[in-house]
Order: C-alpha cells, then structure tokens, then sequence
C-alpha cells in the first residue's frame, strides 16, 4: 500500500521499496530451488537433448535481450537528461539579464524543482544501468552439453534458473526505468511552465514603458488639438 501510494507522487523512493523487496529474493537459495526444480522437471520430460537445449538457450537469451533493452532506455534517459540540464543553463544565463521580479523569483523556484527531478531520474537511470545479471554462461559450460544427457539437463537447469533470477534483476532494473521515465516528465512539464513564467515577466517588464510612452504621445496630441482650437 505504501508503495502505491509513494509511486503516484515520489517514484524514487517507490523504486527503492519495491526492488529492497525484489531484492531478498535474487540469492544463492533462490537459484538453487530454481535450477533443482528444473532439473526435476527436465528428467521428466520427453523432450531430446537437442529441444531442451534449444529451449534454455533461447529462454535465456530472450531474457537477456530484455536486460540489454531495459540498459539501452537507462542510456536514452541519460542522454537526454544531460540535453535538459544543458537546456535549463540556457534559460538561466536568459533569465539573468531581468530585473528580479516575484514573477521571476517564482519561475527559478520551478526550475530548481526541476532540477531536483533531473537529478534523481538521472540517479534512477545509472541505478538502473548498475544492477548486474546475476548469471551469465561462460564457455566452460559448453562441456555439459557434448557430455551426456544428464549434463545437458543440468546446463538447461543452470540457464533456466538464471532465467528467473534474471527476470527480477530485470523488473528491478525496469522499476528503476519508469521512475527515471516519470521523474524526466516532471522535469520537463517544469522546464515549460518556469520558461512560460519567464516569458511573461519579459513581457510584463516592457509593457510599463510602452504604454507610459503612448500615454504621453497621446496627451501632446490633446494638448496641441486644444491650442489650436
């Protein structure tokens, strides 16, 4: 409930709960439950050696696959938080020419929440980017195949716990995505609404002199009517 609650509103810390208990677990006891049940379950197949080959090869690949997707948005998110970061120096170096107005004072407010926001997806994204797989083949293993069943069933047992122990390493990874996803967003709709803000106090701050000026145009035309009158 209370990480429910947290993702609505501070996804970060949302992200730190949920993957703290995704997290209990990625262990030694999870993996060996897994790959024991596997093995249970492949000696009692009727499957070949080549299928069930195959089949952990490519179970475990299209999980990796899925990591490496999941690693590859963490750099996009980089990327273009850095591009925002870049984009909010812009508008602070416009904004220092303006007279200092409350209009402005709160602009800068909302730009400095945006960089918050910015920080912590760029935190979530590195988070996300960190989190190692738990299991990868090595081609020292390649020697259970060419064996015998039995190893081969063992190898398929191996790549098929790693499986699911990767799949949580995936969501935590995925967990630490959206939160940098959702963060960026925020950021973003801030950058608007200040750069929005600052347009109007360059506006407001040019509209007293043009409209004194028209004033003052306007009473000498009065004037020079009622001389001549």
């Amino acid at each position: 409930m209370l990480i429910k609650i947290l993702d609505k509103f501070f996804p970060f810390l949302a992200a730190i709960l949920a993957n703290k208990e995704i997290s209990k677990e990625t262990n030694e006891k999870f993996f060996k439950d897994s790959k024991d049940n596997w093995i249970n379950r492949l000696s009692s197949s009727n499957f070949s050696a080549q299928d069930i080959e195959k089949i952990a090869h490519d179970v475990y690949s299209s999980q990796n696959q899925r990591i490496s997707n999941i690693e590859n948005k963490a750099i996009s998110l980089l990327i273009a938080i850095g591009l925002s970061i870049s984009l909010l120096a812009i508008i602070n170096g416009f904004s220092n020419d303006l007279n200092i107005s409350q209009l402005r004072w709160i602009s800068i407010s909302i730009f400095a929440i945006a960089i918050i926001g910015l920080v912590l997806s760029a935190g979530s994204a590195i988070l996300a980017y960190r989190i190692s797989k738990r299991f990868v083949p090595t081609t020292e293993e390649i020697k259970e195949i060419i064996s015998n069943k039995k190893g081969l069933i063992e190898w398929a047992a191996n790549h098929l716990g790693a499986t699911e122990l990767n799949a949580k390493v995936g969501l935590m990874k995925s967990n630490w995505v959206d939160a940098a996803q959702r963060q960026m967003l925020f950021s973003l709709i801030s950058i608007s609404i200040g750069s929005i803000l600052l347009i109007v106090d360059v506006i407001l701050s040019h509209m007293p002199n043009s409209i004194s000026i028209s004033i003052s145009d306007n009473l000498l035309i009065f004037d020079n009517a009622t001389i001549g009158t």
